[in-house]
């Protein structure tokens, strides 16, 4: 890593405070960072700097791995993108918001707003050993209701039982 780098890195690691709430009551609300590492470290401007490649932040009580991270100096946080991955040994952490994007992201949403409505759901059928599985759905009647079809169903020798999936 170039000088430049290292004083950049250097001046991250000696004067930055994140994750600022992560205790509660009276005690120290800052967690410590120790050390940064990145394969690249680049400056975006004069308050962001780009790290990629092996992202390793490792703090007092945790460690972060991740393939990306921006550092903002002037609001003193660290976004990670990419995969990331935590470890601690004693770390309990509430967070009220948290975003990403990934494919599906908008479906999940419209199901969280307007509710389930279709569900999945494991069956037992009482009778003889089902020696093949069914070739065709067949229907789930409920107080004269038809509300789904049984998808898949067939004799467990381990749980010795005909079991189902419905939906």
């Amino acid at each position: 890593m170039s000088k430049k780098y290292s004083f950049i890195l250097l001046i991250i690691v000696s004067s930055m405070i994140i994750f600022s709430n992560l205790l509660k009551g009276n005690e120290d609300k800052t967690l410590k960072i120790n050390s940064i590492d990145a394969e690249v470290i680049e400056s975006l401007d004069q308050e962001i700097l780009s790290l990629t490649g092996n992202v390793v932040i490792k703090t007092d009580i945790v460690q972060l791995w991740s393939d990306r991270a921006i550092y903002d100096r002037e609001n003193q946080t660290i976004q990670l993108e990419g995969n990331i991955k935590a470890l601690s040994k004693n770390l309990s952490v509430e967070a009220q918001n948290m975003e990403a994007d990934f494919i599906g992201k908008d479906a999940l949403k419209e199901i969280v707003s307007s509710g389930v409505s279709r569900k999945l759901i494991g069956l037992e059928i009482s009778g003889v050993p089902l020696m093949s599985a069914n070739n065709e759905f067949w229907p789930v009647i409920i107080s004269s209701r038809n509300v789904g079809h049984i998808s898949s169903a067939i004799f467990s020798p381990r749980l010795e039982k005909n079991i189902a999936l419905a939906m």
